[in-house]
């Protein structure tokens, strides 16, 4: 279904007025009805769209952490349904307060707190009852989705849906589910709807859930690792890693070749399951840890932690930390593993935990690598982009602000097709192009990278392709200052070796 961007507020209201004139029915004006019912001593909440009511925006100099939408029920002939969105969320306190616009804020003054309006009648009159429920609860989830997006926002949404009228009708979990990270509450309408006050065990409840998903979100951030902000092809297998891989197999493998995405989809996943585990660790590169079976127990040990911070040195000299997950739930990510130790680890820990809700993520070149960790290994081979993605790709890097001219089509190809698919070479291509206007330095890359065809090894070719935004770097100097900055940043000389100009002395 195309959505497009809701129109004005007046506009709409003034639409459904001539609509409903139109069919000679008498809709009253939602605004005036909901002043109307509203007590007095609260001022009515202001109408962001035609379902959608603002009952509390946090101060602009301090963004919501969280947004809490209020779906009231669906109702029977004879209702009021025209303040639904207001009258459903009354206490029962001699007061009548709408608590969700009063005493929530006082709780949550980071949440951002709406209510939601449709047509609940649950039969068809002259005047209401006329929309389709099921195309009405899509609508209201994408407005949901459209509203987040525009503000630019990532925080969590809770969704107050209650039971419906009389028991007649239900929300189903599957049909409330919106997106891969849910939670569902057993509770009814009238506990959801109607606590008597801020004491009562209706309203605790709620408080406390919402506390819940804020510490989880809290969490799932403090670990957050950093992705591209461009991601392509991926969505599907990173539903399938989450609701099947990972549900069935306690290993979890990626190989491929390098700079085909393996580290990036293992930090997807990273982000996405973190706060389910007590114990969690993300080894990015752990073939540059090296020493003894001691000593590099020691050096991954000091990258684990626990609910999303580090782990604390043992007391006890004669023993490192490791003892400390026997029996507790684990995620530990060992990316680009090339050395037999490295899985001999990861397999010595998985056995010593002893936990069957741990899950252990790895990633590696060599397919090999990956089964030495464990024999129920499922491994994932991941595979170039098609065409289509990897256009997509590199063209959002290369043109971030605007689609490429229609000059730049042939040239675009023969760059995407020299690529061969992998994830990083049309993103490091993609980034130096970016502010090149001439076609003819655009030209001479399709050349270069069919130059780089001609080298046997593959690793070495990967490595050929993602050198030429280097060798195009103009002079001596320039490249030495760029290899200035890059040893700052990544502290790692070994690997810039075959970057070395002529002359420049090997470094130590």
């Amino acid at each position: 279904m195309k959505r497009t961007r809701p129109e004005p507020i007046e506009a709409s209201v003034n639409k459904y007025n001539h609509q409903d004139s139109e069919r000679g029915s008498k809709r009253p004006q939602l605004e005036d009805a909901s002043s109307s019912s509203h007590h007095p001593s609260q001022p009515s909440p202001e109408q962001m769209s035609d379902g959608f009511y603002k009952f509390y925006e946090p101060d602009p100099a301090h963004a919501a952490t969280v947004d809490i939408f209020f779906f009231h029920g669906l109702e029977c002939e004879g209702s009021n349904l025209r303040d639904a969105h207001i009258s459903s969320w009354r206490s029962t306190s001699e007061q009548e307060e709408v608590w969700p616009q009063k005493w929530l804020p006082e709780d949550f003054p980071q949440a951002r707190i709406i209510s939601v309006y449709y047509d609940s009648c649950t039969k068809q009159t002259d005047t209401d009852g006329r929309m389709d429920l099921h195309q009405t609860g899509e609508n209201l989830m994408h407005e949901i989705k459209w509203a987040r997006k525009e503000h630019g926002y990532n925080r969590p949404v809770i969704l107050s849906m209650p039971e419906s009228g009389r028991g007649k009708f239900r929300v189903s979990e599957a049909s409330s589910r919106f997106g891969d990270n849910y939670m569902t509450v057993s509770s009814d309408h009238f506990s959801v709807c109607k606590p008597s006050d801020k004491n009562s065990n209706k309203y605790k409840h709620l408080k406390d859930l919402i506390e819940d998903v804020q510490k989880r979100v809290e969490l799932e951030r403090s670990q957050s690792l950093m992705v591209p902000k461009v991601i392509v092809g991926v969505d599907v297998l990173v539903t399938e890693v989450l609701e099947n891989h990972l549900r069935d197999h306690r290993f979890v493998g990626f190989s491929g070749l390098g700079g085909v995405g393996k580290t990036t989809l293992a930090k997807i996943i990273f982000n996405k399951v973190c706060a389910k585990f007590e114990f969690t660790c993300f080894v990015e590169e752990i073939k540059l840890i090296s020493g003894t079976k001691e000593e590099i127990r020691k050096k991954v040990w000091e990258k684990m932690c626990h609910h999303g911070r580090p782990v604390q040195s043992s007391s006890d000299s004669s023993r490192d930390g490791w003892y400390q997950v026997v029996g507790k739930s684990m995620f530990p990510v060992f990316d680009d593993i090339e050395d037999h130790r490295h899985a001999d680890l990861l397999q010595e820990i998985a056995d010593s935990n002893g936990m069957g809700d741990s899950r252990f993520l790895l990633t590696s070149r060599d397919t090999q690598r990956l089964q030495g960790c464990e024999d129920d290994v499922h491994i994932i081979p991941l595979d170039h982009l098609d065409d289509q993605d990897a256009k997509k790709l590199f063209t959002t890097y290369a043109f971030p602000n605007q689609g490429p001219p229609e000059s730049f089509e042939g040239v675009i190809q023969k760059i995407v097709v020299g690529c061969g698919g992998l994830p990083l070479t049309l993103e490091v291509l993609g980034k130096y192009l970016r502010s090149e206007p001439k076609e003819e330095v655009w030209a001479e890359i399709p050349v270069a990278l069919r130059k780089c065809e001609d080298i046997a090894d593959l690793e070495q070719r990967v490595w050929a392709k993602l050198k030429l935004s280097y060798d195009k770097l103009p002079g001596d100097e320039v490249k030495k200052m760029f290899l200035d900055i890059a040893c700052f940043f990544i502290l790692d000389y070994y690997d810039l070796q075959p970057f070395l100009v002529p002359g420049w002395p090997a470094m130590q």
